[in-house]
């Protein structure tokens, strides 16, 4: 009755289920077990399961990082946000046009995708002449930091991000030249 919704990391002693206490005395009473919430929480902790409330449960539904953690995984869904994520992971800080050589796609379609990014406040932005240049936003919070940081080595050996790499070493006239294509 529990297995199914048990979560937890493998490598931590610590495990939770999905399912209340109140779930499970109910299901119980519809299996012919007649035991009330205490009991399931006792057997639970007998067992080693958390008996926490989940974070939203304790803090409500506007929990600051609440909505900032769902628009970063939101960002990096698509495949345009993750690619430019992960070239400025790597190098750092790019112009507009380093990153629509690398990703192979238009300037108006990469502009609308860091305009999502910079007002999520993953990335950050500074105009010099006039080009503008991007890099990953130096006060990201440590959690949006150590998610970029973690999958960054992940995929960039893997298509198509190798291929953005290959795309920007490619570039002919790169913005430390006079100027860009």
């Amino acid at each position: 009755m529990v297995e199914p919704s048990t979560c937890g990391d493998p490598q931590s002693a610590l495990r939770w289920t999905c399912k209340s206490t109140r779930q499970l005395s109910q299901a119980l009473h519809r299996a012919g077990h007649p035991v009330g919430r205490q009991t399931v929480s006792e057997l639970l902790a007998a067992l080693g399961y958390s008996l926490q409330g989940n974070r939203k449960t304790r803090e409500g539904s506007a929990h600051e990082d609440r909505d900032a953690q769902f628009g970063h995984i939101n960002a990096q869904s698509h495949d345009t946000r993750l690619r430019t994520l992960m070239l400025l992971a790597q190098h750092g800080e790019l112009c507009v046009c380093e990153l629509t050589q690398a990703i192979v796609v238009s300037q108006p379609h990469l502009s609308r995708h860091l305009g999502q990014l910079r007002e999520l406040g993953l990335v950050a932005d500074r105009r010099a002449g006039l080009w503008v240049y991007y890099r990953i936003h130096p006060r990201l919070p440590a959690w949006a930091q150590a998610v970029i940081r973690e999958t960054h080595p992940g995929l960039r050996h893997s298509k198509p991000f190798l291929s953005d790499l290959t795309q920007l070493s490619a570039m002919p006239n790169r913005p430390e030249a006079p100027r860009c294509v």
